[in-house]
């Protein structure tokens, strides 16, 4: 589709550069080329800060067929449309960044809130200018990068989720089973080792706890010390001597 060459202007009455016209109507809004033009007059950023924006229009005056938000704000520029609330499926919308005063969130500027009718996208113009449909099928949007919803079938999800179950379940069960064995067979090597540990220290069944006689070996009497063989008969010098 060829480019629309009408001038744009913004509502201070300047040239709006860079910025295209969103309808073939005799006045009507213009977005930059960088945004996306919406049915409802105004404008979706695709650059930061991604916002509405009241943009420009054919209209140097500003005449019926522009938009009507926003013309005294930022009057010789864009004015970006930032959201103050959403309460019960409503949103109000101001010219600019919300700001405070005491307790409350309000428009900057003293200015009231909005509301904005829902807008479709329009394609063939601005960033969209080489795009001729919306649709799915169309390869046109294919290579803008608006790219058909992609389904699957309930019956293969559920295939594939019961297989992933089975690819885990059987390892785990496997590492549990192989668990259990080794703590059984580790309380069988300890029961024994606790065993054996009693018999090797445990005293015999005819223990009674006096000391035990040790025999001299074969073959070898008890010899005296000899110190009473020096002495002859064993008596002690001090009876013999008083006798």
């Amino acid at each position: 589709m060829p480019i629309d060459a009408r001038t744009c202007y913004f509502p201070h009455g300047n040239t709006a550069a860079n910025s295209y016209p969103c309808t073939s109507d005799d006045t009507t809004f213009c977005c930059g080329k960088d945004n996306i033009c919406l049915s409802n007059g105004y404008c979706l950023d695709t650059v930061q800060p991604f916002v509405l924006s009241r943009g420009s229009c054919t209209s140097q005056n500003w005449g019926a067929g522009c938009p009507t938000h926003c013309q005294d704000t930022f009057d010789d520029k864009g004015a970006s449309i930032i959201n103050l609330s959403f309460i019960n499926g409503t949103s109000k919308y101001c010219c600019g960044t919300p700001v405070i005063n005491g307790s409350e969130i309000v428009c900057p500027f003293e200015k009231d809130s909005f509301e904005i009718d829902d807008g479709e996208i329009l394609a063939g113009h601005t960033a969209l200018q080489n795009v001729t449909s919306l649709s799915a099928s169309s390869n046109s949007s294919n290579s803008s990068g608006i790219c058909p919803t992609a389904t699957s079938s309930p019956s293969s999800s559920g295939s594939h989720d019961v297989a992933i179950g089975a690819g885990l379940g059987v390892p785990l069960g496997l590492v549990a089973l192989g668990s259990l064995v080794w703590a059984f067979m580790e309380r069988r090597r300890a029961n024994r080792l606790s065993k054996a540990m009693a018999n090797s220290t445990a005293p015999g069944p005819s223990f009674n706890g006096a000391p035990v006689a040790v025999e001299a070996p074969s073959g070898k009497a008890a010899s005296r010390p000899s110190e009473l063989d020096s002495r002859g008969t064993g008596h002690m010098p001090e009876l013999e001597a008083r006798g």
